[in-house]
């Protein structure tokens, strides 16, 4: 009974400790910790971007840069910011800057995931509809194993950047997976239906057969055939088959 008495009390004292160093815990993160200071966003609109730079980071702010066109500032000027000049703030807010690039400049539009001709339609309609005189520009190709034949990869300027109405684009193609090439077998000599089932087995397609008059063969043999054996080829090219129609 004694014993139990004892492990009562030892655990009550654990409890009480427990709980005493909780409270200090709490009091000490809401009483000592220091709060965060707090600054007032200082006017930078139309100003020069590394003054407004400088004038934020003096007050412990940080930038975020977005430029765009703008007929009324030269580049490098402060369009507009927010937060609003005098608002206060946490010391390290992030204040947003839009920065003018000067006028008669538009902004790239994004291609990615377009096939080459819907991003060629999508600059005609651009022309359309606006003062944009953008073009394609070099293409290049580039087998990919993720994206499908003919779509862009990548574009060049990036997409949101901002670039001259007769600017252009130039693009980076998919050409699909890379082939796997094989190489022909030769069918001269063989029976057509033999041939052609040995084509049709192996996934090849017959595209063509040509009946040739041949008195040095008998009707039905292959006499000639297109790839030639031994070419190097894709499970997309057609063969041809020549085959002697007898004398």
């Amino acid at each position: 009974m004694r014993k139990i008495k004892k492990l009562a009390k030892v655990f009550a004292v654990l409890i009480f400790f427990t709980l005493l160093g909780l409270a200090v815990a709490v009091f000490t993160f809401i009483y000592l910790t220091p709060a965060q200071k707090e600054v007032r966003v200082p006017d930078v609109t139309g100003k020069d971007f590394s003054e407004a730079f400088d004038l934020l980071s003096a007050e412990g702010l940080s930038i975020k840069k977005i430029k765009r066109p703008s007929a009324d500032l030269a580049p490098n000027y402060i369009i507009s910011q927010n937060p609003a000049s005098g608002k206060l703030v946490k010391a390290g807010h992030k204040v947003e800057l839009l920065v003018s690039i000067g006028e008669n400049l538009i902004e790239v539009p994004d291609l990615g995931g377009y096939s080459f001709i819907e991003a060629k339609n999508a600059l005609r309609r651009l022309q359309a509809e606006s003062d944009s005189a953008l073009k394609i520009g070099n293409i290049s190709y580039v087998s990919c194993e993720k994206v499908a034949k003919d779509y862009i990869l990548s574009q060049n300027p990036p997409p949101n950047s901002f670039i001259l109405p007769e600017g252009s684009i130039s693009l980076l193609v998919s050409l699909g997976q890379r082939p796997t090439y094989f190489y022909m077998p030769e069918f001269i000599g063989q029976e057509l239906g033999e041939a052609k089932e040995k084509i049709e087995k192996t996934g090849f397609l017959v595209e063509k057969i040509v009946k040739r008059i041949s008195p040095n063969m008998r009707s039905g043999l292959i006499i000639d055939q297109s790839p030639i054996s031994a070419s190097k080829v894709t499970r997309d090219t057609g063969i041809v088959l020549v085959v002697s129609g007898g004398i």
